[in-house]
C-alpha cells in the first residue's frame, strides 16, 4: 500500500504517481489524500487508487477489522531514514514503545496539560515532528498547531498570536529566523510558556536570547538520536541557570550514557571531550 498526494507545497506528484502504477506492480492500493491547497489535481483515474475518505468508509465508526488486528506494543510502526551519525541515509525502526516512551518522558518533563496549545513548525517526517511533536502531545491531549506545509517563521509568529500558542518547537535557526522577521516585535507572544530547542549546536548566546527576548520562560535544551527514539537528554526547569544555556540537559529516566574516546570505547575522564 502506498499512500500519497497529487502534490505537496512545490512538489509536483501528478506525473511521478502514473508511473509508478505502472512499474510498480506490487504496489497492491494507492491511496490519495488532497494536498493542503488543493493546487495538484490527477488528470484521469489511477489504477488501483482510492481516495482517502472513500477507503476509511467500509470501516465504519465500530472499525472491527481493526479490532481483530492483533498490534504488540513491540512491533514495529515507524521506519525514519536518518544520517546524522554517518552522513549516508539508513533506515532505523522504531516501535510503538520506543515512541511512546519517548513522548511520555517529554510530557513529565514539560509538565504539558490538555490546555496547551503547541506551535509546531517542524517537519513531520522527522523525528522532531513525529515523536517530539505528535506522541507528547498525544500523551497530554496537548492540541497541535501546524503553521504552515513547510516552514516559514512570519507564519510560524502569526500562527502564536491568533491561536494562543503555549509552547514553540523549533531547530536553532528557526528560533533565529523568527527573532530577526520584521513583525516579530508586533506579534504577541506573551502566551508563550515553554520552548523546545533541538537538533543542532545551541551556542548559549543563542539560549539566553531566546529566554530573554522571546521570551520563553522555560527552555529545554535536548540532545538524541533517531536510533534512541529521538531525545535521550533534556533540561530540567529545576537546572542551574548556566547549566539550562549551557548544556543539552540530563539523561531520562533508564538510559544509560558513557562518553568515549573515538574509535576505541575507552569510558573518557569526567570533563574530557568525547564521543
Amino acid at each position: 500500500m502506498f499512500v500519497a498526494s497529487p502534490g505537496f507545497a512545490h512538489y509536483d506528484n501528478t506525473k511521478m504517481l502514473p508511473k509508478m502504477v505502472s512499474d510498480i506492480l506490487t504496489i497492491q492500493r494507492i491511496v490519495i489524500m488532497q494536498d493542503i491547497g488543493l493546487k495538484y489535481h490527477l488528470s484521469g483515474e489511477l489504477a488501483r487508487s482510492v481516495w482517502y475518505e472513500e477507503y476509511l468508509k467500509p470501516f465504519g465508526t465500530s472499525a472491527k477489522a481493526l479490532q481483530e488486528v492483533s498490534v504488540s506494543p513491540h512491533d514495529m510502526v515507524n521506519v525514519q531514514f536518518t544520517s546524522g551519525s554517518t552522513g549516508l541515509p539508513k533506515p532505523v525502526a522504531l516501535s510503538h514503545y520506543n515512541i511512546m516512551n519517548c513522548g511520555r518522558h517529554i510530557w513529565q518533563q514539560t509538565r504539558m496539560t490538555d490546555q496547551d496549545r503547541i506551535c509546531l513548525p517542524v517537519p513531520l517526517f522527522h523525528s522532531f515532528g513525529m515523536i517530539v511533536g505528535i506522541s507528547s502531545s498525544t500523551v497530554a491531549g496537548s492540541a497541535l498547531v501546524l503553521p504552515s506545509e513547510t516552514f516559514n517563521a512570519r507564519q510560524t509568529l502569526q500562527c502564536v498570536e491568533k491561536y494562543k500558542c503555549t509552547a514553540i518547537y523549533g531547530v536553532p535557526t528557526m528560533f533565529v529566523t523568527e527573532m530577526a522577521d520584521k513583525v516579530f516585535d508586533s506579534v504577541d507572544r506573551s502566551t508563550i510558556k515553554f520552548a523546545i530547542i533541538a537538533g543542532a549546536a545551541m551556542p548559549s548566546e543563542l539560549l539566553r536570547r531566546i529566554t530573554t527576548v522571546f521570551p520563553v520562560p522555560r527552555l529545554y535544551t535536548c540532545w538524541g538520536m533517531t536510533e534512541l527514539s529521538s531525545f535521550a537528554t533534556m533540561m530540567h526547569e529545576t537546572d542551574p541557570y548556566e547549566k539550562r544555556i549551557k548544556t543539552a540537559g540530563r539523561l531520562f529516566p533508564n538510559f544509560v550514557a558513557k562518553i568515549v574516546k573515538p574509535n576505541t570505547g575507552e569510558v573518557l575522564p569526567w570533563g574530557e571531550k568525547g564521543e
